[in-house]
């Protein structure tokens, strides 16, 4: 991928396996190929990895409520979420930063009937993508 080719729509939204910043127009996880910090770029790994462990948990608390799994473990409790969300925040704050006017970094993603809808801003609506 040469400089001409980097995105310029993307959104950090995590995934599972750590995934966390993702090209809008062409998909992928495109982290290790923007313009940033060392430091933001190591950041962004570790909340993504953070919330990857936190995603798991309350995955398998609702397999196991479910009765698909058996054992028991806790639902992650909210005030961890809610810390997740605010170094979520200040990383997306930071990302945009860096990447300047030419970026524009989403907030998150959703798939709906075939369409892809992007939430531009944290508390913001989401809007399909042409």
């Amino acid at each position: 991928m040469t400089a001409d080719d980097l995105p310029r729509q993307i959104v950090l939204d995590p995934d599972y396996g750590g995934a966390a910043v993702f090209d809008i127009n062409r998909g992928g996880e495109v982290l290790n190929v923007l313009p940033i910090s060392a430091k933001t770029r190591e950041e962004i790994r570790d909340w993504a990895k953070r919330w990857d462990v936190l995603a798991w948990q309350d995955l398998h608390a609702e397999w196991f409520e479910d009765g698909m799994m058996t054992g028991s473990t806790q639902r992650v409790p909210n005030e961890m979420w809610e810390e997740n969300d605010r170094e979520r925040r200040a990383l997306w704050v930071k990302l945009q930063e860096e990447l300047g006017a030419r970026w524009q970094v989403g907030w998150s993603k959703h798939f709906e009937d075939g369409v892809l809808n992007v939430q531009w801003t944290p508390d913001g609506p989401l809007e399909p993508m042409p």
